[in-house]
């Protein structure tokens, strides 16, 4: 053997290091993909970690208890403790233990489901308020327009008034009908309102689904920041 040896020094960190997740998600868990952007990865491995994040095979509460994975840019699942807004850190780390930048992604993570309040209602004749009964209406003039306003009980970013079949209807449920605008009834936007806030609805007889002498019942929906639309 020679008087002399040759070696590499590497100090060149992973560039181009990337983490896709969702903005916002409806459970606990969610898919994260990180990605580095060196063609040569062999002995690539690689971590993924944030605050409130639960320490598995697949990711940890703080770099030092996150596990080391042979790097991959497959969607891998992150699961969090619980709801609010979280940031999911991720980083690179080549053969020689050079530590990429790291890469990070806000996540707000809503699982409950918003709740709606209906009340302040007028223009029925003969309600029986607070038991949901609106009272009586018709199609003719001063006897034809419901009023009320709603809250929901947390950030809703969109929301809908449907005719349903009954008071337990889903957002979702096949039998609900669309109230029609001619008349001026207001059924719906995409439109922000805080949790705690307030906006009013008005309904039109005439505009109904269904012109049939009985009872209706009308449901306001609002869907939270992950995209669930409320049930009660």
């Amino acid at each position: 053997m020679a008087s002399f040896l040759n070696f590499y020094l590497d100090l060149q960190a992973p560039g181009g290091v990337t983490l896709s997740a969702p903005a916002s998600s409806g459970t606990l868990t969610v898919n994260a993909t990180g990605f580095t952007s060196d063609a040569d990865k062999v002995g690539y491995t690689m971590k993924f970690w944030g605050v409130d994040v639960v320490t598995n095979t697949v990711a940890g509460a703080t770099e030092a208890t996150a596990p080391s994975l042979p790097y991959d840019n497959n969607p891998h699942t992150i699961t969090f403790a619980s709801e609010g807004s979280k940031t999911l850190r991720f980083a690179v780390y080549d053969s020689v233990g050079n530590k990429s930048t790291e890469a990070t992604a806000a996540i707000n993570i809503v699982t409950s489901l918003p709740t709606i309040t209906i009340d302040q209602v007028t223009g029925g004749v003969s309600p029986n308020l607070p038991s949901n009964d609106a009272g009586r209406f018709s199609t003719i003039t001063g006897y034809r327009t419901l009023s009320f306003r709603f809250s929901p009980s947390m950030n809703i970013t969109e929301w809908v008034v449907r005719r349903v079949s009954s008071s337990g209807a889903l957002y979702t449920d096949p039998a609900n009908e669309v109230i029609a605008t001619t008349n001026g009834s207001t059924i719906g936007a995409v439109e922000a309102i805080a949790g705690g806030g307030f906006r009013s609805v008005t309904i039109d007889m005439r505009d109904l689904p269904t012109q049939t002498t009985g009872t209706k019942i009308i449901k306001v929906f609002g869907r939270n920041e992950a995209g669930n639309w409320s049930e009660a």
